[in-house]
C-alpha cells in the first residue's frame, strides 16, 4: 500500500500525509485510505450509498447517516440511512427526514456555486433555522451537531447530500471502543472512530472529493445506459427488449396475408342425374336393381303393385263388351222401330266412353313398370326402405347418374358463409382417403339458403373435380374446404368472434 512513508494509495489516487506522530494517527488514515478505495471501486450507487452511511462510521464517530440522492424531478429522496436496510416510507422518522430533506434542497439550491466551495456545513451555523415543524422534532429525530456534505455539487446541481448526526455528549459509541476491521481493505487493529469536531471536519473534507467523483461516474454511466434502455435494470431490460420483440413479431404474424377457407359438410353426387319419379299415385311393389348398380336405357327399375289396374280393366273391358252388345241390339230394331234409331247414336257414344276408359286402364298398366330413362348408375336407398311404400305422382324414388360427372354437393352454413365466387378452389376430404383431398371448382352457388339434411340453415354449392382428379364414388360423404380471397391473419382468425360480437352486441 505505501510507496513512502508519509503517502497513501487507494486505487490510482495518492494521498500525501504528514508523518504520524503515534500508531493511532496512522491507523486512522489508513481507514481513509480504504474508503476512499471501497467508493472507487463501488460497482452501484446503492453499494456507494451503503459505504457511506455505514462505514464511515469506522472512521467517524456519529449517531445516524443519512443519504440523500436528486432524483429526476429535482427532489431530494433517502437513498440510504445507516442501520437500517430499508426505511419505511410512513415512520414518522421518514416523515421526518423528508421534510428536512425538502429544506435542504431549498437553500442548497438557492444558494448555487457557494455550496460548491463549502464541503463541509454545519446545519446551526451555515444554514438557516428550521421551520417551526422541523424545529420542534429536532431533538427527538436528530439532536446534536449536524455536518452536512453536499456531493458531486457543481454547474449541474446536486446529485447527493450526506446528513451526519453526530448526537450529544454521551452518544454513540464510546470514545475508547475499537473499531471493527473493514472487510477486504487490509486494515488490522483500527482504534476507535474520531469525535472531535474538527477531525471529523477534516476526515469528511478527505473523503467528500472521492465520493463525489465515484457518485458522478456512476451516475453518468446509469444515464448513459437509460439513453437506450428506458432507464430499466439489465434483468428488466432484457425482459422488455424480449417483450417489444415478440409484440413486433405478433403483429407482423398477425399482418402476414393468409387464404380466407372454411370447411363444410360435403357428399359425392352426380351433377348431371336424372331423376326417376313415380309416374302415378301407388305402391312400390318391388325394386328390380340393387343400389350403385350399373343399369342401361330401358331397364326395369322397379315396379308399382297393379292389382288395383288390372281389376279396373278388367271391369272396363266388360263394360265396353255390354255398350257394344246393346249398340249391336239398338241397330237391328232400329230397321223396324223409329224409338231405336234414336237410341242408337247415344249407345255409340258409350261405348267410346267405354273404349277410352279401358285404353286409359292399359296405359296406366303399362306404366306400372318403371324403366332407366338412361344409361348410368341407380341411386337410391335401401330397397327394404321403399317396397310397400305409398308413392305420390312426381316423388322421386331413384336417380340415374353417370359417374363420369361425379362432383361435389356443399352444404355451407350460414354462420359459416364467405364470399367466394365462381371458379373458387375447392379441396374435398374423404374418410376413404383422408391423406389424398380432391381438388374440384365451384361451378355453382345458391343465393337462398335451404336446411340441410342435418336440419341446419345453410347455403347449396356444387363443384366439378378436375380434370386430372381420380373420381370417387358417388354417395360418398366427407368435408370440403372452400378457399377465398387473401386476408391478414388477423381478419383470419377474428373474423368469427367479431361476427359474434356484432350478433350479440349489434355493433
Amino acid at each position: 500500500m505505501f510507496r513512502r512513508p508519509d503517502e497513501l494509495r487507494a486505487g490510482s489516487a495518492r494521498l500525501r500525509v504528514a508523518p504520524a506522530r503515534d500508531a493511532a494517527t496512522a491507523n486512522r488514515w489508513r481507514v481513509l485510505a480504504a474508503l476512499q478505495r471501497r467508493a472507487a471501486e463501488a460497482g452501484s450507487r446503492a453499494r456507494l450509498a451503503f459505504s457511506i452511511v455505514n462505514e464511515t462510521g469506522r472512521l467517524i464517530r456519529f449517531r445516524q447517516a443519512v443519504l440523500w440522492r436528486r432524483d429526476g424531478a429535482g427532489r431530494l429522496r433517502v437513498q440510504a440511512v445507516s442501520g437500517v436496510s430499508r426505511l419505511v416510507a410512513d415512520t414518522p422518522n421518514a416523515l421526518w427526514l423528508a421534510g428536512f430533506g425538502t429544506h435542504l434542497a431549498t437553500h442548497l439550491a438557492t444558494a448555487g456555486q457557494a455550496v460548491a466551495a463549502q464541503p463541509v456545513l454545519d446545519l446551526d451555523r451555515d444554514l438557516p433555522a428550521l421551520p417551526a415543524a422541523l424545529a420542534s422534532e429536532r431533538d427527538e429525530f436528530m439532536p446534536g451537531p449536524v455536518r452536512i456534505m453536499p456531493i458531486a455539487a457543481g454547474p449541474d446541481g446536486l446529485l447527493a447530500l450526506l446528513v451526519l448526526n453526530l448526537g450529544t455528549a454521551g452518544s454513540g459509541l464510546p470514545a475508547d471502543a475499537p473499531a471493527v476491521n473493514i472487510p477486504g481493505t487490509g486494515v488490522r487493529n483500527a482504534v476507535a472512530p474520531v469525535h472531535d469536531a474538527q477531525e471529523v471536519d477534516r476526515m469528511l473534507a478527505a473523503l467528500q472529493p472521492v465520493w463525489s467523483t465515484s457518485w458522478r461516474a456512476l451516475a453518468a454511466a446509469r444515464d448513459q445506459t437509460r439513453s437506450w434502455s428506458g432507464g430499466l435494470p439489465r434483468g428488466r431490460r432484457w425482459r422488455r427488449g424480449l417483450g417489444i420483440a415478440a409484440a413486433v413479431l405478433a403483429v407482423l404474424v398477425l399482418a402476414l396475408p393468409v387464404r380466407l377457407t372454411v370447411l363444410a359438410p360435403a357428399e359425392v353426387i352426380a351433377l348431371d342425374a336424372v331423376v326417376v319419379a313415380a309416374p302415378m299415385d301407388g305402391v312400390v311393389q318391388r325394386f328390380a336393381v340393387e343400389p350403385n348398380q350399373a343399369i342401361r336405357q330401358g331397364q326395369i327399375l322397379f315396379a308399382l303393385n297393379d292389382t288395383t289396374l288390372r281389376n279396373r280393366r278388367a271391369v272396363a273391358s266388360q263394360q265396353l263388351q255390354v255398350a257394344r252388345a246393346e249398340v249391336l241390339a239398338a241397330a237391328q230394331k232400329a230397321f223396324t222401330q223409329d224409338a231405336s234409331r234414336a237410341e242408337l247414336a247415344a249407345l255409340e257414344g258409350r261405348v267410346a266412353e267405354r273404349a277410352a276408359e279401358l285404353a286409359w286402364v292399359e296405359e296406366q298398366l303399362d306404366q306400372v313398370a318403371v324403366r332407366a330413362p338412361a344409361d348410368g348408375v341407380a341411386i337410391f336407398t335401401d330397397p327394404n326402405d321403399w317396397i310397400g311404400r305409398p308413392v305420390t305422382t312426381g316423388e322421386r324414388v331413384a336417380q340415374i347418374g353417370d359417374p363420369a360427372s361425379a362432383g361435389v354437393l356443399i352444404w355451407l352454413s350460414v354462420n359459416d358463409a364467405l364470399d367466394v365466387a365462381l371458379g373458387a378452389e375447392v379441396r374435398l376430404f374423404l374418410p376413404t382417403a383422408p391423406l389424398q383431398p380432391l381438388a374440384a371448382r365451384l361451378i355453382q352457388t345458391s343465393y337462398l339458403s335451404v336446411p340441410s339434411p342435418d336440419g341446419i340453415v345453410a347455403y347449396r354449392l356444387r363443384a366439378r373435380f378436375e380434370d386430372d382428379a381420380v373420381l370417387p364414388r358417388i354417395g360418398l360423404h366427407g368435408t370440403a374446404k372452400l378457399y377465398g380471397e387473401q386476408a391478414p391473419l388477423a381478419y383470419y382468425l377474428f373474423r368469427r368472434p367479431l361476427a359474434a360480437l356484432r350478433e350479440w352486441t349489434g355493433w
